[in-house]
């Protein structure tokens, strides 16, 4: 694992596109040339799309954080919808599934989201996947373009 960090520390890296059934990892990452990559290990699971991360983002500082998966958008937990509830169930246990406590990631091209404390990446597993486009492989989240409006998990435009 750790000759895989520090072959991709090395430049920049390439996202590895292929064939899903609802994405592509092109359509999940703006940019398919990570300029900025960052290893990371998994502290925590938020909820279906946001989990927790110690990272060093900056020579010798070690940060802890939120990290929102782009490029898709997963059921709400607190939603008023019983159906949404249980779907977003679903997509927590998927992540829990992919990303255990203490696994190593890699984080593409992080930026601010607009919550403080919380950044904005394409997150890549050593097989090169992007957990976005296996979660969406999965069906329990969406592609989400980042726009306030998004098609609600129970019907109506939330």
């Amino acid at each position: 694992m750790q000759t895989f960090f520090t072959a991709l520390m090395c430049g920049a890296i390439l996202v590895v596109s292929r064939p899903v059934a609802h994405a592509t990892d092109d359509q999940i990452s703006s940019v398919n040339i990570c300029l900025h990559v960052v290893p990371a290990v998994v502290v925590r699971i938020v909820d279906g799309d946001t989990f927790t991360v110690r990272a060093q983002m900056w020579a010798h500082q070690l940060w802890e954080g939120s990290v929102r998966l782009r490029g898709i958008n997963a059921p709400e937990t607190h939603s008023k919808c019983q159906a949404e509830k249980e779907a977003a169930v679903k997509a927590t246990a998927a992540l829990v599934e992919l990303l255990p406590v203490g696994k190593e990631v890699l984080l593409c091209n992080p930026e601010e989201d607009r919550y403080p404390g919380r950044i904005d990446a394409t997150v890549l597993l050593p097989s090169g996947k992007t957990v976005s486009s296996l979660l969406l492989d999965l069906g329990v989240v969406r592609l989400y373009d980042g726009k306030k409006k998004r098609p609600s998990w129970c019907g109506e435009v939330k």
